[in-house]
């Protein structure tokens, strides 16, 4: 039996993801809320915005416009910023996000070029090759933050949360998904939009442990201050990221 969200498609659709942390952080009703502020001219420039209404391009209209796109960046205002980085990156942040494409990292931090390494599945989901990854940030780069960036309506946890409820199982590799976020959604409180939010939230904190229980490089790294970590909650609507989770001491 399938869930709901019975192709890979759809349930990619609506993926959004959760986040990323470890052992040891505390989380605070009263955390910090960071606010992605606009940076005059920081903008490339674009294409019109698209619109909710917008239909879906063919392959090849997609790809055109992505190739127009990268024209655009290629003789914008970067080429100088291109040039300085293109023999070394040096990375202030390690993002990992989810795959939902409402929440690029870049965007909603206001970042240049090459200031943020970005991981991103779909939930958060940790798997060897994100781990990997973040592990290399940490290791080789010695990047000395790691966000962890879930967001509200997440899709990925909402396809957990139908499949649990009607013991469903997901097509494909899907399935590896919702086993992941399985004991989120088993401990969420509420009903309706309550319990998304609270099985997000769970997400969010179980991934913060399977951190530091899964790698070594990051829970020495954290214990020995090189490293912190936070896990934030990103509001769709407002365009607000909210700390939740800090291994900062305040």
């Amino acid at each position: 039996m399938l869930c709901k969200l019975a192709t890979r498609r759809a349930f990619l659709a609506a993926s959004g993801l959760a986040v990323m942390g470890i052992t040891g952080l505390s989380s605070s009703p009263t955390a910090p809320t960071l606010y992605a502020t606009p940076a005059g001219g920081r903008a490339p420039e674009t294409s019109s915005p698209p619109t909710a209404t917008q239909t879906v391009p063919t392959a090849q209209q997609a790809l055109q416009q992505l190739l127009d796109g990268n024209r655009r960046f290629e003789r914008g205002e970067t080429a100088a910023l291109r040039q300085a980085i293109a023999q070394k990156q040096t990375p202030l942040a390690i993002v990992f996000s989810c795959a939902d494409s409402r929440v690029p990292p870049e965007l909603v931090f206001d970042q240049h070029l090459g200031d943020l390494f970005t991981i991103r599945t779909a939930g958060q989901v940790i798997d060897d090759a994100a781990l990997g990854t973040i592990e290399y940030g940490i290791a080789e780069l010695a990047i000395p933050l790691l966000v962890v960036l879930g967001h509200e309506r997440c899709g990925a946890v909402q396809a957990a949360l139908e499949a649990v409820d009607h013991h469903a199982v997901a097509p494909g590799h899907i399935q590896y998904l919702v086993d992941y976020i399985r004991p989120s959604v088993l401990k969420a409180q509420g009903q309706g939009n309550a319990r998304l939010s609270s099985a997000i939230h769970n997400n969010i904190v179980y991934t913060v442990h399977a951190l530091s229980s899964r790698s070594t490089i990051i829970g020495a790294a954290v214990q020995t201050g090189t490293l912190t970590i936070v896990g934030g909650d990103y509001d769709l609507d407002a365009g607000t990221v909210r700390i939740i989770l800090s291994s900062i001491k305040r």
